[in-house]
């Protein structure tokens, strides 16, 4: 029966992707569309690198789906011809009862994860490119680490069709349907009849989604500084980070990799963005928030930026994913509201697609992040 369904898939970044990957790992005929060119920089997956945590501050409840993701993480980077994941650690400073230290605490007391209580010598001596305000913990997770995004794309598209799929770059979709007998999409080439519709439509997808839940569009803008010496190249003993400041501004960053340099962004903030059109120059308090958080955190580090690149998320009104059959029809289902941290999970949230679409359901362990909760038919 599996063999016999046909899906489409709308939307090309991670989690259509990786929805398109598992769904022709159980044998189905997949049509991945993507409005436009591949790896296009007008969503949220392109980039060269995603941090991944596994003492979870968001919510516990994720957990033991990254526990999933990292064995679904290893499994691919097996068949891959370059590595993928690399779980090096991450390193974290912040307030004790901010949102970052209290919440990853739960998170490693909870479900057993082995997280370091680094006091202010040995964060200093270890990691000496930081300045530990005072007042400020800091923890350092082993299973953390960082994720190649752009190679993990580049390695998907080319296993979708290897394996049979069809990947439809520059191709709209404008409207679904449902029958009783089809799920039919509308497109440039005509009207098109398939057994199963996936929906991953980022950031511009609530004409798309037509549920009661609205997803906002937010720019985000990610910044680069040259490397300065080789102490901040990825290998020395520069660590990806995560800073969580008193004021509740969220910064994060990563070592030099392949020549970008140090990158840096705020995952707190942003600009609401009311179309595609909106205009991408970072505005100058985005700058400015990262060059302040420079001068109290990495004083030694240069201090202009070499690059900036926009960033967009989907962002829900809880800030949790929302995966879930659709509530007109199981024949239809969806991921949302999945920025600023859903790129770790998306082997995973993957498999979870694909079994809504084949089955019309999955696991329990994704029950929390079902559209029920926000009272949605």
């Amino acid at each position: 029966m599996t063999a016999k369904l046909n899906c489409a898939i709308i939307g090309a970044g991670i989690a259509g992707a990786s929805a398109a990957y598992a769904l022709l790992m159980r044998g189905a005929n997949v049509q991945l569309f993507e409005q436009y060119d591949l790896r296009h920089d007008r969503g949220s997956s392109h980039g060269p690198t995603r941090l991944f945590r596994l003492a979870y501050f968001e919510h516990p409840d994720y957990v033991p789906l990254l526990r999933q993701a990292i064995s679904l993480w290893r499994a691919m980077e097996s068949e891959a011809p370059e590595k993928l994941f690399h779980q090096i650690g991450v390193f974290m400073i912040g307030a004790p009862n901010g949102n970052l230290i209290k919440g990853m605490r739960r998170g490693a007391f909870e479900h057993d994860i082995t997280i370091e209580d680094l006091t202010r010598q040995e964060a200093a001596k270890r990691y000496p490119h930081f300045r530990q305000p005072d007042g400020y913990d800091a923890v350092f997770e082993p299973e953390a680490g960082f994720i190649r995004a752009d190679r993990v794309l580049n390695h998907l598209f080319a296993k979708i069709t290897e394996m049979g799929g069809t990947i439809r770059p520059r191709t709209n979709v404008t409207d679904w349907s449902v029958s009783d007998k089809c799920v039919e999409l509308a497109t440039k080439d005509g009207r098109e009849t398939f057994d199963r519709l996936i929906i991953t439509p980022g950031a511009w997808g609530n004409d798309l989604l037509r549920l009661d839940v609205p997803i906002k569009p937010l720019r985000k803008t990610l910044f680069w500084i040259a490397p300065g010496d080789k102490s901040y190249l990825f290998g020395s003993n520069f660590p990806p980070f995560a800073i969580d400041r008193e004021d509740g501004r969220f910064f994060y960053g990563f070592p030099a990799i392949d020549g970008d340099g140090v990158k840096l962004g705020e995952h707190t903030g942003g600009t609401v963005l009311e179309s595609a059109t909106d205009p991408t120059q970072p505005p100058p308090d985005e700058a400015a928030g990262v060059k302040e958080f420079l001068r109290e955190i990495m004083p030694d580090a240069p201090q202009d930026f070499s690059n900036a690149k926009q960033c967009l998320y989907e962002t829900s009104p809880d800030s949790h994913f929302i995966i879930d059959a659709h509530p007109r029809d199981k024949r239809v289902c969806f991921a949302a509201g999945l920025s600023g941290h859903g790129f770790k999970f998306a082997p995973v949230i993957g498999e979870a697609l694909a079994d809504l679409a084949i089955n019309g359901e999955t696991q329990s362990a994704f029950d929390f992040l079902g559209v029920g909760r926000f009272g949605s038919p």
